[in-house]
């Protein structure tokens, strides 16, 4: 009895424990009205290590929770992953309804919202942001970092910008979510229920900054509650809250010169604090006492000698008794005094765009901006003809701006005059150092670039003189144009935008492929590709960003894609895709595209009387004869582009271009042909006695069947197995035989080389 009773009561605290458990796991309320976040419930991350988060106005009416953004590099939740700063609480996976009162209002580029994160792939974000001049509330989901902000959730235009308070709701029943807001608080207005499958792990609020026509402008979100509907705030801010807590350095910029070093700092509340410094531990050099209750600290220490590094400590106080722990930081010295920024144009400054006809509706000035000081950080803009300065984007971005201090000047048509245009460039430093490049552009919108066409780049005198270059650094090589800088997207376009229905011969060479990262899910675009791109007319403005990231409608794109090179036991492929760059059909033959040899690319473009499209692509190695068999082939639906220049995308590969050949099409014509996708098949005799044929090109993989010697297989591809020997695929199982134990029949033309 005694055991019976002990194995019960052991029951009975276990479910209890559970349900606490379960309880602690839904999401809290909190009006923060305190003097330091709760950190029994609240995580702040800060991805790029430049925001600020406090509370202010505590055991007041107006007590907030504050996420400061500087102005500079994006810092927002975009398809390149959560690269928000944001206040995050974990949560068990369950149904929730939230409230959130931000006091603050936002602009053009800032964004505030709800985050549900399953992990840094997965997650549902709500927010309110300013675009085409009006204040938008936008939902939109990641499923395995596939972000659907081109076709979001929820875009519903709400307010002016800048409009303030703003309320919002979330609900989550199970799979859907309902978002609802307000401009006043009483007034809801509830949108359609959107259905996104998510295991909740946490939830929270988030800032951010993106990039609008160059470094993204400043932000502070405010909030006033959270409150979590199964247990709600109550008589917000009435609790009188006592400040136990010392000031807590949020972030430092320190600004170093040869001489002197400016401490720049932020506390989480208003104090006095006192600096130490000096080359040693016992920060010989002095103490200096800043004396102002501020939030924003700035002091100078001088007299210091170039090129050492100084340990400097600070403390701070409160004016309450409430005094920081000392925090030491090391700050070194430039060598010699700051310089100035280098403005390095890729193409010159004497730039002709048009001469030969327009094959994008903008116009593309790149380079890099570079400057020597040691942490220097460059802001940029640049002026039209002697209009107003607008800010120009400055790189890394992990997308078009692929390196540190890259820019990109893109010119719609509209914007420039016919014959010269002048563009200055401005470059400025932290140390308010400033440099004014000028570049000279001769512009036609007149010319229509003729077909048929030919580039030649022996006669070519720069790249220019054959192609638009959209991104990238690309020179003249013996084989071609080549790309300097291997990166995200590089592109170079030829053609005009009234081309329609055509085919282009592309030679190509692959020196190298630099893949990106593939642990870090913030690198788009990891795998490298190398493709040609029909009915191209430029990038599209999807937002205001700088330059612009919309890359569809397209006609389609042939691409040949090196998936293996960033994860491991992936197919490598020659692929199509569809003018809103989703797989339309993947070559069957799975022919190889080999580093260091030299292939051409064919591909036709034709429009049907139905308004579709019809592309075929074929790919061969150049010293093998063309095949007479394409491989892909397919049509296109109505709804992506029937007109448009030629781009050749080199994503994260060293590739020359060769002589380019574009002739034009009579669509009926070349619809009515056939079009054969499979590649040559050739009989093969098994010799000797008989052979194992195997699941892959190689002894080591298992036995797929057996065949008696002098029967006859059929094969229709060849590679180079593990062992070093050729193997050959066969028609009907896709197994494999080794070659010197078949011969093949003498009218074999060749097999195809595959992966």
């Amino acid at each position: 009895m005694q055991k019976r009773w002990f194995w019960l009561l052991t029951l009975v605290v276990l479910l209890t424990s559970t349900q606490v458990l379960a309880q602690g796991g839904a999401p809290r309320s909190d009006d923060f009205n305190g003097f330091r976040l709760n950190d029994d419930v609240w995580t702040f991350t800060n991805p790029e290590g430049t925001a600020s988060m406090r509370v202010v106005g505590t055991n007041t009416p107006d007590a907030w929770l504050q996420i400061s953004v500087p102005r500079g590099n994006p810092q927002d939740i975009w398809f390149s992953g959560i690269r928000a700063p944001r206040v995050m609480q974990e949560v068990r996976n369950t149904d929730f309804e939230i409230e959130v009162k931000y006091e603050s209002g936002v602009q053009s580029g800032q964004s505030q919202g709800i985050l549900v994160e399953q992990d840094s792939g997965n997650w549902v974000q709500v927010y309110f942001t300013t675009s085409n001049q009006r204040t938008q509330i936008i939902a939109a989901a990641a499923t395995n970092f596939n972000l659907n902000l081109a076709t979001p959730n929820l875009l519903l235009e709400v307010a002016d910008p800048g409009a303030s308070p703003l309320w919002m709701r979330l609900t989550r029943v199970v799979n859907d979510w309902t978002v609802a807001y307000s401009l006043d608080g009483s007034e809801w207005i509830t949108t359609p229920t959107f259905t996104q499958r998510l295991a909740a792990a946490q939830v929270g609020l988030y800032a951010g900054v993106n990039s609008f026509f160059g470094d993204s402008p400043a932000f502070t979100m405010a909030v006033d509650y959270f409150s979590v509907a199964s247990a709600p705030v109550t008589e917000e801010d009435a609790t009188i809250v006592d400040d136990l807590f010392p000031p807590l350095i949020v972030s430092t910029d320190p600004l170093s010169y040869d001489d002197r070093i400016i401490m720049n700092w932020v506390t989480d509340e208003q104090a006095t604090t006192t600096i130490e410094y000096g080359v040693t531990d016992s920060f010989e050099l002095g103490t200096i006492e800043s004396t102002d209750f501020v939030v924003t600290h700035s002091v100078e220490l001088p007299g210091l000698t170039p090129g050492t590094t100084y340990n400097v400590r600070l403390t701070s106080s409160d004016g309450l008794g409430n005094i920081s722990p000392p925090e030491v930081f090391t700050v070194t010295t430039l060598d010699a005094p700051p310089t100035m920024p280098v403005i390095n144009l890729w193409y010159g400054e004497n730039q002709t765009f048009g001469n030969v006809g327009v094959p994008s509706n903008w116009v593309n000035i790149v380079g890099r901006a570079q400057d020597a000081d040691a942490g220097d950080r460059i802001r940029m803009s640049y002026s039209i003809n002697g209009n107003e300065y607008l800010p120009l984007s400055v790189g890394p971005d992990r997308r078009r701006l692929a390196g540190r201090g890259d820019f990109n000047i893109e010119i719609g048509l509209e914007s420039l005059q016919e014959g010269q245009n002048e563009i200055i460039i401005r470059a400025e430093d932290r140390y308010e150092n400033r440099t004014n490049v000028a570049v000279f552009i001769n512009f036609s919108s007149r010319n229509v670039w003729g077909i048929p066409w030919t580039a030649n780049w022996s006669d070519a005198q720069s790249v220019q003189a054959n192609v638009q270059v959209v991104d990238g650094f690309w020179e003249v090589a013996a084989d071609g144009v080549r790309t300097a800088e291997p990166g995200y997207r590089r592109m170079i376009a030829i053609g005009d935008l009234s081309w329609t229905d055509y085919e282009v011969l592309v030679p190509l060479t692959v020196h190298e492929l630099v893949p990106g990262s593939a642990t870090d899910p913030l690198v788009v675009d990891a795998e490298p590709f190398v493709g040609v791109m029909p009915r191209w007319v430029g990038y599209y403005r999807w937002d205001d960003s700088q330059p612009a990231v919309g890359p569809v409608p397209v006609g389609a794109f042939a691409r040949y894609m090196w998936r293996s090179a960033v994860r491991q036991n992936s197919a490598d492929g020659l692929e199509l895709l569809d003018g809103a760059l989703q797989l339309a059909v993947e070559d069957p033959s799975r022919i190889s595209l080999r580093v260091g040899d030299e292939y051409f690319i064919r591909l036709r473009s034709v429009t049907s009387v139905d308004g579709s499209a019809f592309y075929s692509v074929r790919l061969w190695r150049a010293e093998d004869p063309e095949p007479t068999w394409w491989n892909v082939a397919t049509t296109v639906p109505e709804g992506a582009r029937t007109n448009g220049s030629i781009a050749l995308v080199a994503n994260r590969v060293d590739v020359s271009f060769g002589d380019i050949e574009v002739t034009s099409l009579t669509p009926q014509a070349y619809i009515l042909q056939a079009y054969p996708n499979s590649p040559p098949e050739c009989a093969a005799l098994v010799l000797g006695s008989g052979v194992n044929l195997r699941t892959g090109a190689g002894p080591n993989f298992s036995v797929a069947r057996s065949v008696t010697g002098g029967e006859q297989i059929t094969v229709n591809g060849q590679l180079t197995g593990e062992d070093g020997f050729v193997w050959y695929r066969a028609v009907e199982d896709s197994a494999w035989v080794r070659a010197d134990l078949v011969q093949l029949d003498v009218e074999c033309e060749g097999l195809v080389q595959l992966d």
